[in-house]
């Protein structure tokens, strides 16, 4: 007779089990996957598990690790499933109703903090906040700004109104319902413009990983045919809300480079660069209010 294996019981065993049962389902990093969603629930780090191997897990804490683990199965992205979400030294509260925030948009944040910090205090306005992080952060690093940020989901809203609150920053930064520039009021404009807009291209959009397809939402990552859809007006009526002075800091797609430099210069934006990533890839572009000749691209 075939013995039955035992079942786990330490916490070592329950991550070794939960490893084996994401890697079967392809999951990315199962390994990891599987610690950062016992730790969150235990409230630990992932270090602290390795000094608690031995540890028997109650009743309680197993049946809500493996809740996480179907989730983690089907492919949702783990900060949907802990909601929360560490950006630029921050947790950030995140929830389906809002893109995840990747590491590379925090270049974008350094672009803003640059110009603010070199400034005297102003108003910056986030477009397509999502969670707020880009809002948010800016504020905390800059107290003596303010801010103003937009989004058509009233769902993503209630996500950044949140995180305001957590970040300390509520008093300082105004949201409002809208599309792009809409929600304006005559005469508003801005020291700092910032938007990470949609701007996948329908003919990437197979291509994503299943945990970004199936799971974000897809409003915040489409971009049309040329993923152009949402930076094309965003850059184009930009000269009429920025301050003299003021400037303009856009994510980008790495094949939209060349675009963006002329659609900044047929605007007279000034100094309109494409910087980019770590990575080496156009990530961010920028332009300052008023009159210049065409853009260019930088490295990192």
């Amino acid at each position: 007779m075939t013995a039955v294996p035992p079942s786990p019981r330490t916490l070592l065993e329950y991550l070794q089990k939960a490893t084996g049962f994401l890697a079967e389902r392809e999951v990315e990093s199962p390994r990891l996957s599987a610690e950062l969603l016992l730790a969150d629930l235990l409230g630990a780090s992932r270090l602290d598990l390795y000094l608690r191997f031995e540890e028997v897990l109650s009743p309680g804490v197993v049946e809500a690790y493996r809740e996480r683990l179907r989730r983690r199965a089907r492919h949702e992205p783990l900060p949907y499933i802990i909601g929360k979400r560490e950006f630029y030294g921050r947790q950030f509260h995140v929830t389906p109703a809002v893109l995840i925030p990747r590491p590379e948009t925090e270049h974008l944040v350094e672009v803003a903090l640059t110009h603010m910090r070199a400034s005297p205090p102003g108003v910056i306005m986030d477009v397509g906040t999502g969670s707020g992080v880009l809002a948010g952060t800016l504020l905390c690093e800059c107290p003596e700004w303010r801010g103003l940020a937009t989004d058509t989901s009233r769902e993503a809203l209630a996500v950044a109104r949140e995180n305001a609150r957590r970040l300390g920053v509520a008093d300082r930064l105004e949201f409002r319902e809208g599309s792009l520039y809409t929600c304006l009021l005559p005469g508003e404009n801005f020291a700092v413009i910032v938007a990470n807009p949609p701007y996948i291209r329908n003919d990437e959009w197979d291509d994503l990983p299943r945990q970004v397809r199936d799971f974000e939402p897809a409003a915040a990552l489409r971009g049309g045919a040329d993923g152009m859809d949402v930076l094309r007006p965003l850059i184009l009526e930009a000269p009429s809300y920025l301050a003299a002075g003021g400037i303009l800091a856009v994510e980008l797609g790495e094949t939209q480079g060349a675009a963006v430099l002329q659609l900044a210069g047929s605007t007279g934006l000034a100094d309109a660069r494409v910087l980019h990533d770590l990575a080496g890839k156009p990530r961010v572009l920028v332009a300052h209010a008023g009159q210049s000749p065409a853009g260019r691209e930088d490295g990192p």
